[in-house]
């Protein structure tokens, strides 16, 4: 974690060109739901994604509220 975003090597599913923007969510083994952890910024698939962190944000309210219009979705708790 560099600051606000978050560099993800672990082999695994990485961002793709046009992923850039979409939701990065954390699933624990028992929660009901998953939490928004950050927005995809970027990525190098098959290697990294780059993360801008949600656990920054000061507006996490309005970003919670701009989800919910677009998908009807809960972001989660706040970080």
């Amino acid at each position: 974690m560099e600051g606000e975003l978050l560099r993800v090597l672990k082999p695994g599913v990485h961002a793709y060109q046009g992923d850039s923007g979409g939701p990065c969510f954390k699933w624990e083994q028992g929660q009901e739901r998953p939490t928004l952890i950050g927005i995809i910024r970027g990525g190098g698939a098959p290697v990294y994604s780059t993360i801008t962190s949600t656990a920054f944000a000061t507006n996490y309210q309005w970003l919670e509220r701009i989800i919910r219009e677009d998908t009807g979705a809960d972001a989660g708790p706040a970080p």
